[in-house]
């Protein structure tokens, strides 16, 4: 179910909608028309780029003009794997991984939410402390993704699609 923290409590730790995949495409209408300086898409589902690459992401959004759109991308790197091996992750793997990542990557991985229930939180206009260790990639305007109907649309196509292939 989505919240909305300020009817359940005001503390700016708490997001402002949370809930899961089947509730993000509700959510996407929600949140398409705020008024974003700085925001956060907190997703538990790790995005899986291979066998070895798959870490929970956070999206840092903000609105430009009149629309919100996805601006730079986190992984959630476990920093219990080793000093050594996050930093391998953290400094050589993630850029090459964003070198390969497009727009139809988040798409389809937004599909993948939907599809397997994942938590998901938006922090609107919020910048939690959880957040500040993380190290954020921007994305190039190829890569990027405006919070509105036609992400929606697009999700909805590539769930659609899933469906036709089994």
């Amino acid at each position: 179910m989505i919240i909305d923290s300020k009817s359940v409590n005001n503390t700016p730790k708490k997001p402002d909608w949370q809930g899961n995949g089947s509730e993000l495409l509700d959510t996407i209408r929600r949140v398409k028309d705020k008024a974003v300086r700085r925001g956060f898409l907190e997703i538990d589902l790790p995005y899986e780029f291979s066998d070895t690459f798959r870490y929970p992401v956070v999206i840092e959004v903000e609105s430009s003009g009149s629309v919100i759109e996805s601006i730079a991308i986190a992984f959630r790197i476990d920093k219990d794997m080793g000093a050594a091996k996050s930093t391998i992750e953290e400094s050589i793997i993630v850029p090459e991984v964003l070198s390969a990542f497009t727009r139809d990557n988040l798409i389809n991985y937004f599909a993948d939410i939907v599809e397997k229930q994942s938590k998901l939180s938006f922090y609107l206009n919020k910048n939690p402390v959880k957040f500040k260790k993380l190290k954020f990639y921007k994305l190039t305007n190829e890569q990027k993704i405006v919070f509105n109907e036609f992400l929606i649309m697009a999700v909805e196509r590539a769930l659609e699609k899933r469906k036709q292939t089994i």
